[in-house]
């Protein structure tokens, strides 16, 4: 007889799936904003950040359905935020990420087998200090990219 798929763990896939599929629009428009912004290293960084998202939703898709559960992607009624200045945006990430770090803790918890293959995904993940002390060296080297007669090098 068929086993049939654990409903806790059904769910917690669901959930990391629609959050991954969301954190990876949320980087996009991250993206373009800090390209009109002027600053194309952020920029380029946040596209690396979405598609990394998405290798995740990918992934988790296929641990999900080779055991024989079902995805359901949720509407998330995403509005594009009209941030004024780039700390506001980087305000928006810093909450997301402290969201994505509960919420991948929490996934890490289950001791079924199927979590603990989509865990290895997770094993690399750079922590909050990590990820912000990385847009500190990006924004020196985007400084450094500027010529001190520049009127955005101050």
């Amino acid at each position: 007889m068929e086993q049939k798929m654990n409903k806790q763990v059904e769910s917690a896939f669901n959930k990391l799936l629609n959050a991954e599929l969301w954190s990876s629009g949320l980087h996009l428009i991250l993206q373009a904003y800090l390209e009109n912004a002027g600053m194309p290293v952020l920029a380029s960084w946040m596209n690396l950040q979405s598609r990394k998202k998405c290798e995740h939703f990918h992934k988790l898709s296929e641990l999900l359905l080779r055991e024989g559960g079902s995805i359901v992607i949720q509407s998330s009624g995403f509005d594009i935020p009209k941030w004024q200045t780039p700390l506001e945006a980087f305000d928006v990430l810093l909450e997301h990420e402290r969201y994505m770090i509960r919420l991948i803790s929490t996934f890490r918890r289950l001791t079924d087998p199927l979590c603990k293959e989509a865990q290895a995904l997770y094993k690399d993940e750079m922590s909050i200090g990590e990820t912000f002390i990385e847009l500190i060296r990006l924004l020196a080297r985007e400084r450094e990219r500027r010529l001190p007669f520049d009127p955005s090098y101050n």
